[in-house]
């Protein structure tokens, strides 16, 4: 199954208790989650292993981790944010260098 990383939904965590809670607590999701500002992204009590973009400041993705694992913690000490979904190993995902444009639908 293709996953179109650019038309995908993104859900925006910006505050402190949205960004811990992230994707915790679902048993699937169905889009993108957005962490900022974040450079630091935790599993512990996931149900599934996730996806992870970490993006600098410019909107570069500056590292990317696929298949994160529940009970796990990653960190990116150049990222201002994170992009995170459920994992889906077939599915396209951003790669190192890339660059993410974030726009609100009003």
């Amino acid at each position: 199954m293709s996953h179109d990383k650019s038309m995908s939904s993104v859900c925006v965590a910006t505050s402190a208790i949205a960004r811990l809670k992230g994707l915790l607590g679902t048993r699937s999701f169905d889009g993108q989650m957005l962490l900022a500002p974040c450079r630091d992204v935790h599993t512990v009590g996931m149900r599934y292993p996730i996806d992870v973009a970490f993006v600098d400041g410019r909107g570069m993705v500056v590292k990317v981790v696929r298949g994160v694992e529940p009970g796990r913690r990653i960190r990116c000490r150049e990222a201002c944010m994170v992009l995170e979904r459920q994992s889906n190993a077939d599915g396209a995902w951003y790669g190192e260098g890339e660059r993410i444009a974030v726009s609100s639908a009003r």
